[in-house]
């Protein structure tokens, strides 16, 4: 089985593995958004007579997940964008494939799958860690998922690197200023539009603060969303540092994975050349 969740689904090679694994006998489900789903590669599969199983969202929240589950939670890949071959630019997943770290996405797509389509779908439970991995989705219940990762950037020692589509949300600014005012290294790369457009009020807080702000300076999008905490716990998935409007905000998921320097590695690898290339404020 292949159960996949994406606000947008129109890579054509995705949509073809897809199609393929349906006609080999796998039952595939697909998620998506309703704002995107019209004029998809997706929504030209469907119309050419390709029987798939899709549903799409309803009502005011965005639907910015992306992750895909395999044979029933053998494994889970955790993304931070979309299957969006229009929007190629800088993304990044994450495998897993711990039985209780898939569990609960084997869940939340079963919650969604009923709900989504119909706008039942109900806040998140709080959020648990799993020994050294957290499972985070937004929007929660009580607001304590957000606190649960604002948390970890509060206990952050020596380093901050910030790799983020946008960075606008008050407690977001706030978290990475006080980190700065510790004395952490604090550095930020993001997307050129939102940086120029969305977000430049919090940028000039975050600059006035002393903070490295580095953007991409091209059209492609940079949908990175993940943090590197002290070169040894790293924050990723859909969740992005932008402010949510009130009653609207989008479904989104973030991924906490404690205490593992070899992924934060990886990831610190990534940072560092797109610090290299990305241009300075």
């Amino acid at each position: 089985s292949v159960d996949v969740v994406a606000g947008a689904l129109g890579d054509a090679g995705v949509v073809e593995a897809l199609v393929a694994r349906q006609q080999a006998g796998v039952k595939v489900r697909i998620l998506v958004d309703k704002d995107h789903y019209a004029g998809s590669g997706l929504e030209s599969v469907v119309s050419l007579g390709v029987t798939l199983d899709v549903r799409q969202s309803k009502g005011p929240r965005p639907l910015n997940l992306c992750f895909c589950i395999v044979d029933d939670g053998a494994s889970v890949v955790v993304g931070s964008g979309q299957f969006q071959r229009e929007k190629a630019g800088w993304m990044d997943a994450v495998v897993c494939d711990r039985s209780d770290v898939t569990a609960k996405f084997v869940d939340e797509f079963e919650r969604l799958w009923e709900g989504v389509p119909e706008d039942t779908v109900a806040p998140a439970e709080s959020g648990a860690r799993l020994n050294d991995v957290a499972v985070l989705l937004f929007p929660d219940r009580d607001g304590s998922n957000q606190d649960q990762l604002f948390e970890v950037l509060g206990a952050a020692t020596a380093s901050l690197d910030i790799c983020m589509n946008a960075v606008s949300s008050p407690a977001a600014v706030a978290a990475l200023v006080d980190a700065q005012k510790r004395g952490l290294r604090v550095r930020l790369v993001t997307d050129t539009v939102r940086f120029l457009y969305e977000t430049s009020e919090a940028m000039k807080e975050l600059r006035k603060a002393g903070i490295e702000v580095k953007f991409d300076g091209t059209r492609a999008t940079m949908d990175h969303r993940f943090v590197v905490v002290d070169s040894r716990t790293v924050i990723t998935g859909s969740f992005s540092f932008a402010e949510k409007p009130t009653g609207a905000e989008p479904l989104e998921a973030a991924l906490i994975v404690h205490n593992s320097p070899a992924l934060a590695q990886a990831y610190a690898r990534q940072f560092d050349s797109l610090w290299r290339v990305f241009r300075k404020l």
